[in-house]
């Protein structure tokens, strides 16, 4: 059943509306991807509602910069939607600002190589800059990543910690109306995540987000004034930006050799 409305999330829901009727259709989206090369892209997108994050993007920018342009877009957009919220939310949406950067962090937390983009990266180069046997330590010391220092632990479980954080961040006493859909929200995402990790090496997970997409589509239709539908409008925003982030980068990687001197 949806939960009962809560009106504190009333300046909220506004918005969310009509960011969500903003969206990108499906034709929209194939219209876009039929662009062929990064300079069609960039400005078809920027004529879309697309263009709030392609609008500092250029045809010169390497692979690395639009990926670290569209995660630094994600956070601002996720303090923008964070702001809406009442007081008591907030922090738990702004929890949502790391969430691009988690799959790096995980590498790093294995000890992994770090790759040489990587030290150029505000969240990553501080514990990049440590021996595999310090990065607990450094994000220990990180005044914004402290708590997944956790996820540096063997075995490494960076998501976890993450997790487990956002929901210390819930206010105290979530309305018990909110907490059934906030549950089903995360279970839409493990289920989510499950399915992608079964999928065989080299298959498409497009249908699979498709699906995905549809299932947040209707928990925000279901649970309007909540936190739930507040989550499910960001989650299809990052998917949004998940998929231009691959139209972007694999134009960038087509460029051909010298066609940026």
């Amino acid at each position: 059943m949806p939960a009962s409305p809560d009106t504190a999330f009333g300046y909220s829901q506004a918005r969310l509306q009509a960011r969500h009727g903003a969206r990108l259709t499906e034709a929209d989206w194939q219209q876009l991807e039929a662009s062929g090369d990064l300079e069609a892209l960039l400005h078809d997108c920027r004529s879309s509602a697309l263009a709030r994050w392609a609008s500092h993007l250029g045809p010169q920018n390497s692979v690395h910069e639009i990926e670290l342009g569209l995660r630094q877009d994600w956070a601002g957009y996720v303090e923008e939607v964070a702001a809406w919220q009442p007081p008591a939310w907030r922090d738990a949406m702004l929890w949502l600002r790391w969430l691009p950067w988690l799959p790096g962090l995980q590498k790093l937390a294995r000890t992994g190589r770090p790759l040489a983009w990587m030290r150029g990266d505000p969240v990553f180069g501080p514990v990049v800059a440590a021996e595999p046997q310090e990065r607990r330590a450094a994000v220990a010391r990180s005044a914004v990543l402290q708590p997944l220092a956790a996820g540096f632990a063997a075995p490494p479980d960076v998501a976890g910690a993450w997790t487990r954080h956002w929901r210390c961040l819930w206010p105290a006493g979530v309305r018990s109306a909110s907490r059934p859909p906030l549950e089903q929200f995360a279970r839409v995402l493990r289920d989510h995540a499950s399915r992608v990790a079964a999928l065989p090496d080299g298959a498409s997970s497009i249908d699979l987000r498709a699906a995905l997409a549809a299932r947040l589509a209707r928990l925000f239709r279901r649970h309007p004034l909540s936190p739930t539908a507040t989550l499910a409008h960001l989650a299809l925003v990052g998917l949004d930006l998940e998929r231009l982030r691959g139209a972007l980068t694999l134009r960038a990687l087509r460029r051909p050799a010298g066609s940026l001197q």
